[in-house]
């Protein structure tokens, strides 16, 4: 069986949109999660990882989740179109749906809180430590 997949979504150049992909680097080395660093263009990726036929995937990304700033919370599938996910060119459901057509497998979606989306900003402090905390968290994850 493949490891499951972590996918970080989200445009680098514009603060707190960058935390997905700052995940997904941060673990580009995990021998737990094969992981992608979708970008803005997650629906690019469903292609390789329907090749992979994993039984998870973990989407992360900065949403307008309850909470302060740096907030984590998983996003339930039926509330993704009522969440508000930045820079994506298609919604995120249409991923999240190829996604279990395709696979057949489990998917969670991550939001984090973001203080900021606009351009050159770089990662607030409350969502750099919330990175932080998921990386420890997914890096600590026991296999099976």
């Amino acid at each position: 069986m493949s490891n499951p997949v972590l996918i970080g979504i989200g445009n680098e150049l514009n603060g707190d949109d960058g935390v997905g992909p700052h995940i997904a680097d941060a673990l580009a080395d995990s021998s737990k999660f094969t992981v992608f660093n979708a970008g803005t263009q997650p629906e690019n990726f469903t292609g390789k990882i329907s090749s992979i036929q994993p039984s998870h995937v973990v989407i992360v990304d900065a949403a307008m989740i309850e909470g302060e700033a740096g907030s984590i919370d998983a996003v339930p599938l039926e509330a993704i179109d009522e969440v508000c996910f930045h820079t994506h060119y298609l919604p995120l459901r249409h991923v999240v749906q190829r996604l279990i057509d395709r696979c057949s497998c489990k998917v969670l979606v991550i939001g984090i809180r973001p203080v900021s989306t606009e351009p050159g900003d770089g990662l607030s402090p409350p969502v750099r430590k919330a990175a932080a905390e998921l990386v420890s968290l997914f890096e600590g994850l026991e296999h099976g």
